[in-house]
């Protein structure tokens, strides 16, 4: 998981008040382009590229004073497969879902600590799902996590002197998963996710709460 990624970038932000940011997030195999429209109408550009075993990512940094962009994701062929306002301070996850592809606000850039966490699932898996404890000593079991993160979503509690989660869960066709990255009890936002390996698998994409 890049946590230590996401956190560096939060405490760069936290020290620069002169510019915000808006951090992409990619869980396909495939390369995109994000390109942004400014309020003077000029653009900016990153490529998003995938990674094999966690989620590919990028970092766009704007002046502070902008609040909302024109946002797009290209595909390798410059086609425009995604077009919408982006939110700055906001957290972006480019996926496919049935062959399209799709752009989610997954999380926020800056937000409230605590122990309970938010979780979302866009694999073709229904659960249920089982977070277990490190330790052994606690699980939540028997979860069913929405497909798409929202402000508004159900915390799951966790405790704070655990050092992490393991997610736990069985698929359609009767494997039996537990995800190499554990969940933190931090406030972030989760996803599950399958990676380009073809391993399930679930990483912090921001805060869950403003």
């Amino acid at each position: 998981m890049n946590r230590f990624l996401l956190t560096s970038a939060l405490t760069l932000i936290a020290f620069n008040a002169s510019f915000a940011d808006a951090i992409f997030y990619n869980a396909d195999a495939t390369s995109y382009k994000i390109r942004t429209t400014l309020p003077a109408g000029t653009n900016k550009e990153t490529d998003l590229d995938p990674s094999t075993s966690s989620l590919g990512h990028s970092q766009m940094v704007f002046d502070y004073r902008i609040k909302q962009v024109k946002g797009e994701v290209l595909d390798a062929n410059g086609t425009t497969v995604w077009s919408g306002p982006v939110d700055v301070h906001h957290n972006y996850l480019v996926y496919t879902s049935k062959g399209t592809p799709k752009v989610m606000d997954c999380g926020y850039n800056s937000g409230k600590t605590g122990s309970s966490v938010v979780v979302f699932n866009i694999t073709e898996e229904q659960g249920p799902f089982d977070l277990v404890a490190e330790s052994g000593a606690e699980a939540k079991r028997g979860l069913k996590l929405p497909t798409a993160f929202s402000p508004t979503a159900k915390m799951i509690p966790t405790n704070s002197s655990e050092s992490g989660y393991e997610v736990h869960f069985k698929t359609a066709a009767g494997e039996d998963v537990t995800t190499h990255t554990k969940i933190t009890p931090n406030g972030y936002s989760y996803v599950i996710f399958k990676n380009a390996e073809g391993n399930y698998d679930v990483e912090g994409v921001g805060y869950a709460k403003k």
